[in-house]
């Protein structure tokens, strides 16, 4: 059987099928064939398997919890795996519809080769068409969203671009008038010192002092004395008393 072609073994399983007869054929060694019709690559027995087994051509789907992208958060990770199984339990499966040929939608890669049919059970070909409709109906719905998104972030640049054209088209508006400020919100100029005060004789200036410690007898009971007798503005031209207590009192001469 080694050096049969694809095309060769492929019309003579359709032959085979024809007649309602199901095959699988056998390979000791990987060839260009197998995994083109149902087939498998068995491996003799060995020191470690002292049977024969199958090596390739049998693989299950199994369905995994991921969180990579979006779809696998959503439905998780399919996909289809190799495994092995002793050749005599394989045998019994495939007699009696435990394993059935199945085509896969996409390369198998393994180690040693690239399958495009394998054997499976048929709750595991159950499985991956169940997962394939979810897969779809959620990239369905991912771009529904999708577009509905596009949609919108469009309608939002349409009305910007609107408002901006509405706004280069108006004309300018003119400038605000500032409120008029009431008369008694208006700040006065302070009011000038009086200048009789600022040009009195020092003379005249003792006896405004003077007067002014007597009023603070008078009228207060205190017994001040005259803490400063200068003209300096610091004192608002007014008298500033000094008492035995320390305490200082001014008074202003109007």
């Amino acid at each position: 059987m080694s050096p049969i072609t694809v095309d060769e073994i492929t019309q003579r399983t359709a032959r085979f099928a024809k007649d309602a007869v199901r095959v699988c054929w056998v390979a000791a060694k990987l060839r260009p064939w197998v995994g083109e019709v149902p087939s498998i690559h068995a491996r003799p027995p060995s020191e470690g398997e002292p049977n024969w087994t199958v090596a390739g051509g049998l693989a299950r789907f199994t369905v995994d919890t991921c969180d990579e992208d979006f779809l696998c958060r959503s439905i998780g990770h399919g996909e289809w795996h190799e495994t092995s199984a002793d050749l005599r339990s394989f045998t019994a499966w495939a007699l009696t519809g435990r394993a059935v040929p199945h085509r896969l939608p996409s390369w198998l890669h393994t180690d040693q080769h690239a399958w495009t049919g394998v054997w499976t059970a048929p709750q595991y070909i159950t499985a991956a068409a169940a997962y394939q409709q979810a897969h779809d109906r959620v990239v369905a719905e991912f771009e529904e969203q999708q577009r509905i998104q596009e949609a919108e972030r469009r309608r939002r640049e349409a009305e910007r671009r609107a408002r901006v054209a509405a706004l280069a088209a108006a004309p300018p508006k003119p400038p605000a008038q500032q409120p008029a400020v009431p008369e008694q919100g208006r700040r006065t100029a302070p009011r000038p010192e009086p200048e009789w005060q600022v040009n009195l004789p020092s003379r005249e200036r003792e006896h405004l002092h003077t007067a002014a410690v007597a009023e603070t007898r008078l009228l207060l009971g205190v017994n001040a004395q005259p803490r400063h007798r200068d003209g300096d503005r610091r004192w608002a031209l007014g008298t500033p008393l000094a008492t035995v207590a320390r305490r200082c009192l001014h008074i202003r001469t109007a």
